[in-house]
């Protein structure tokens, strides 16, 4: 998408990484098929869209050695799916020792990885003229073996500011505005559904199945500045949820919807 004016956003794409580092990788039982399928698979590839905003953020490293949306205290045995994980989204043991990384190492990872990534994101908003920032995922096409949405279908896009479903205030503070996040799913239905047949698909959901993470929830609103969770669904470019392999059907896919990504966000500012 060729454009000489850079949409003034922030864009953090957390969970493309791959690399386990050096330091933890003999502790590490997983390959990098599970790897790549744990986090949300090609995004880095599906957001490549440095030259095109403002900031864009992302890491090299692999959802399930360190999430960069989770804060830097939720940890096992609390939760098994914090900021340094126990197990996998399909329930695989990620480390030698079932109990997870010793505490040294964990703060290790979070010093060397998790908090540069969130300074970048705050001097992102201190040091350029951006007016919101959006946080880039990519999800399965149904819920995964691990939580309460086992089996059930997503969207083919989710959108999240903390609301309920039509991005109104639930208990807690919103991640951004109701209107913002409505402008957005119409900018997104009139980009996706051109060229698609969504076969009676819901074709954006707004809060459902993910409300938005760490990310948006501790960068957003701050000061009235706006922080969006977007999701895609990885169905729009693989063939099934088995598959991970890019073929070059996929990656005309990837520009394809990167492409109507980028115009849906320069339709609501």
């Amino acid at each position: 998408m060729a454009n000489s004016r850079r949409l003034p956003v922030i864009v953090s794409v957390p969970h493309g990484g791959t690399e386990v580092p050096k330091k933890v990788k003999s502790l590490c039982r997983l390959n990098n098929n599970t790897i790549l399928r744990d986090g949300d698979t090609w995004s880095r590839e599906l957001y490549a869209v440095s030259d095109q905003v403002a900031c864009y953020v992302d890491t090299t490293i692999a959802r399930a050695v360190l999430d960069m949306n989770r804060a830097p205290d939720d940890r096992p045995p609390d939760n098994s799916d914090g900021v340094v994980k126990t197990v996998t989204v399909d329930s695989e043991q990620i480390w030698q020792n079932p109990q997870g990384l010793p505490d040294e190492l964990v703060e290790e990872l979070i010093s060397n990885y998790h908090k540069p990534y969130h300074k970048a994101l705050v001097a992102a908003k201190k040091g350029k003229k951006v007016v919101m920032g959006i946080d880039c995922h990519t999800m399965l096409t149904v819920g995964p073996t691990r939580g309460n949405e086992k089996g059930v279908t997503r969207p083919l896009i989710c959108i999240s500011n903390g609301g309920d479903n039509q991005g109104a205030l639930l208990t807690n503070n919103l991640t951004a505005s109701q209107d913002l996040i409505l402008a957005l799913k119409e900018a997104l239905i009139i980009e996706f559904t051109r060229g698609m047949d969504i076969d009676g698909r819901i074709l954006v959901g707004i809060n459902e199945p993910f409300k938005g993470g760490y990310i948006t929830k501790h960068h957003g609103n701050e000061d009235g500045f706006p922080w969006l969770q977007v999701e895609i669904n990885r169905e729009l470019y693989l063939p099934s949820s088995l598959t991970i392999v890019l073929t070059k059907e996929s990656y005309k896919k990837l520009e394809e919807i990167r492409c109507k990504f980028l115009r849906s966000v320069r339709r609501v500012l």
